[in-house]
């Protein structure tokens, strides 16, 4: 199951946080509540980090337009998302999960 945690807080109280998502407008609803205004999914990108082995999570960091991270989730649900696109030049690692 797609899962996010907010960002801007220790990992613990993150985790505490964790709201289930399922598509990109999920991760907007749950961004718009952090921040306390609304966030259009246009404004979010996702970018792979790599496994965090303290919750078990192939992470993603999701970023919002014209701000920075602002969470995490365990799956990429973007589905305009492509290596090519990514902010790291279209590095191609086999090791990225996209779905």
């Amino acid at each position: 199951m797609p899962k996010y945690r907010p960002g801007q807080v220790g990992f613990d109280e993150s985790m505490r946080r964790i709201v289930a998502v399922e598509t990109l407008v999920d991760v907007a609803r749950a961004v718009s509540a952090q921040f306390g205004k609304l966030v259009s999914p246009e404004e979010l990108s996702f970018e792979y980090f790599g496994r965090d082995e303290r919750n078990g999570w192939s992470t993603w960091v999701v970023y919002k337009a014209d701000y920075g991270p602002v969470g995490f989730t365990n799956r990429c649900l973007d589905p305009a998302y492509t290596q090519e696109s990514s902010r790291w030049g279209g590095l191609n690692d086999p090791k990225i999960p996209t779905d």
